[in-house]
Formats: C-alpha cells, structure tokens, sequence
C-alpha cells in the first residue's frame, strides 16, 4: 500500500511541478518505464525455470507452504508465453495462477493508477488552480470502492498539501509526528488492519509523517537509504526469483548437515537477502535505463501515430 500511496505522490509532484507538462507522452513512457525491467526479470525467470533452478515446490512440505510458495512456477516454460506475459498479462491480464513471478500483482493497480492521476491532473489541474472538492469527493469514492485508487488519489493530495505547505516548523509537532509513524509500525507488527482500508491508511499517515517530519526525512536521506531507494523496484522484482530457488534449495538441503533448524534459518534468511541485494544491485542500471528510455520509445510512438513534426503537447 505504501508503494501506491508513494506512486500517487511523486508521480503528482512531477507533473505539478513541470515547467513542460506532456501527460501525452508521459502517460506512455509510463508503461515502457515499467515494462523494461519487468521483462528483464521475467527472462530471468523463464531461463531459471528451463534450467529446473526452482525448488520451491519440493521445499513445500506443509499445507500453509503448499497453497502459498507450492503455487509457483508449476507450469511448463515457453518462450512465447513469458513474451505474452511480460508485455500484457502483467499489465492488463494478470493471472495469479499462471505468472512468471508473483510480486507483478501490483503492476495493473499501479498502471491503473497512474492513469488515474495523469488523467486527474490533465482535467482538474490547469493553470495552477486546485479543485480541493473534486479531489476529496474522488478518495472517499475510491476508499470505499477501490482502495488501491484511493493510495493513488491520497498521495495526490498529500503533494498538494506538501507543495504549499512545505514543512512544520514546531518541535512539538516534529515530536508528535515522529510519534505518530512509530506508533502506526507497533501497531500494523502486532495488530494488522484486516481490511485494505485500514492498510491504506495507515500508507498514508506513514507517507504523511515522513513527508512533514525533518527527523524521518534526514533518517530516510542518508546514504545507504538512497541506495535502498535507487534499488528497491529491482529488488522487490528479484525477491520472489530468489525465494523460489535459491532459497528454497537451502530449505531442502541444509537440514541434512545437522546445524538445526535455527541455524539454518539464519543462514538462509542473511544469504537470502545478500543474494537479493546483489541481483537488485546489478539490475539497478536496466531500472535507470527505463527512465530514461521509456521517455524517448514514448516521443518515438507518439510522433508516428499523430504524423506531426513533434510530440502533442497537452497542458
């Protein structure tokens, strides 16, 4: 949740804030941005599973494990279907059952929502004049109809919000802030929402407390923040590659070495992340390229199909 609501938010302070507004080209360069790794990571997968690299399966010995990490990769590999499947299932045909890698099931909601705000934008936000009612009319719709729109349409309002209201100045505020987003983390550890509402809103207040709070803002700026930052998409693509085999193979083979089941838990969940760390890492340049290729395959696009001499600008 915290993924849309922070989605919705930049992807609003970067429209709002342009000097050169082309949700035209924007709007597509949105797709290939995020199309480009996702068919780098689904050929990933598609060789793992020809190369029999998946033991997720096997390492599925209890019922919980069967209906979760068993439902993986059960299927034969083709080719011509990990194309089908990175180009348009994952966008806008999206099977569960039938996936080259799980964690794509957020791929149409983030699609979705990013048309949402270019769209939204492209309407209601022109010459600089914000129509406050509309904006908050759309979240309570979307909160009780679709929640996912609603992260998107809430982060709108929170770049709103944050571009006149840049900060809080008072110490008071900063500490009730700070207590706020610890408080929200205790309470989403031991006592989950059960609803989407309830996890939606607690992406907010978090996206809200990190926005206002000069502590979490410094705390989330530092070095190796802006590296998890720069590495976080690839990352949470790889995980699921690397749950399903490496992860899984140690799940079936070091209990024969006899360390016990805390031991090899521990050496599977530091090689796990080590290993994840390393594979985002070396994707990180396929990421950096989509932003800046998605732009330019967008221009290309939009220059054939409307056979002007340039992109149309909108806005």
């Amino acid at each position: 949740m915290i993924f849309f609501v922070l989605s919705g938010y930049v992807l609003s302070i970067s429209q709002i804030l342009t000097t050169k507004r082309n949700l035209a080209i924007t709007t597509v360069a949105r797709y290939f941005r995020l199309l480009i790794p996702v068919f780098v990571v689904t050929v990933i997968a598609y060789l793992f599973l020809k190369m029999g690299f998946f033991y997720n399966v096997e390492s599925s010995t209890t019922e919980e494990a069967k209906s979760w990490l068993g439902r993986f990769y059960t299927f034969s590999p083709d080719i011509i279907d990990a194309l089908r499947f990175a180009f348009f299932d994952t966008f806008f045909n999206y099977d569960g059952q039938h996936t080259y890698n799980s964690s794509l099931w957020t791929m149409p909601v983030e699609m979705m929502g990013s048309i949402l705000i270019y769209s939204y934008i492209a309407i209601f936000r022109v010459m600089d004049k914000i129509y406050w009612l509309v904006a908050a009319v759309l979240v309570v719709y979307f909160y009780n109809v679709s929640p996912y729109m609603f992260c998107f349409m809430a982060g709108y309002m929170l770049a709103e919000l944050k571009i006149r209201q840049r900060n809080f100045t008072n110490d008071i505020t900063q500490v009730l802030l700070v207590l706020l987003f610890i408080g929200v983390i205790f309470y989403d550890t031991f006592n989950r929402p059960a609803t989407d509402q309830g996890n939606c809103l607690e992406a907010v207040i978090l996206i809200f407390c990190i926005s206002y709070s000069q502590p979490l803002m410094h705390f989330f700026s530092n070095s190796f923040s802006k590296y998890l930052g720069r590495i976080s998409f690839s990352l949470y693509l790889i995980q699921i590659v690397v749950i399903c085999s490496w992860s899984s193979y140690l799940r079936i083979h070091l209990p024969a070495y006899g360390f016990g089941i805390y031991v090899d838990a521990t050496i599977n969940l530091i090689s796990t992340i080590a290993i994840c760390i390393g594979f985002a890492h070396l994707l990180t340049p396929v990421d950096i390229a989509a932003v800046k290729y998605s732009k330019i395959i967008a221009r290309k696009i939009l220059y054939i199909k409307t056979g002007e001499t340039k992109p149309v600008e909108i806005g």
